[in-house]
């Protein structure tokens, strides 16, 4: 996909100066700018996608020409980003980058202690793997691994795909 031109005035906009350094923390112009991506590929068949348009064009200006940015104005960009993020999750379902490995760390990690807890049910204190107060800990760390390897291996799934959000 071409980048259009609308595309091509809001990069410029957010390589001034004052997005970099510690306002890119608050600004987060590159996943912002793919959100804005994904709403150009979205706004022909999405009729939200194209009101944002406009929306992002006039608060990217506004942005660019104040000097000291407003509160108000900072205010209104983080409102655009949250709903921009919010449509895009819910209406396209694309998914926030990395949120499988952290849902499935949890997972593995509930799983480990639940094995651990049938082991203990089954077999009594006749299997002690290590320590009998730290063999818990192991099978919830391997839980814990197992399941961070699964949700990445989702996550590169879900990034060749390109229905991540940014």
């Amino acid at each position: 996909m071409e980048k259009s031109t609308w595309f091509t005035e809001l990069e410029e906009i957010f390589q001034q100066e004052k997005f970099s350094g510690l306002n890119s923390r608050y600004y987060r112009p590159e996943p912002f700018l793919k959100m804005v991506r994904k709403v150009e590929k979205f706004k022909e068949e999405c009729p939200e996608c194209k009101k944002f348009t406009d929306t992002i064009t006039s608060t990217s200006r506004l942005l660019s020409k104040e000097s000291p940015v407003s509160e108000s104005l900072k205010m209104q960009y983080s409102g655009l980003f949250r709903e921009l993020s919010s449509h895009l999750k819910k209406k396209h379902h694309l998914k926030t980058p990395g949120i499988n490995a952290s849902a499935f760390s949890l997972a593995g990690l509930v799983a480990g202690l639940i094995v651990w807890f049938v082991i203990k049910l089954a077999f009594g204190q006749d299997v002690i793997l290590l320590n009998p107060n730290t063999d818990y800990l192991l099978l919830a760390f391997t839980g814990l691994i197992i399941g961070r390897y699964a949700g990445k291996r989702k996550d590169r799934k879900a990034e060749k795909l390109h229905q991540t959000l940014y």
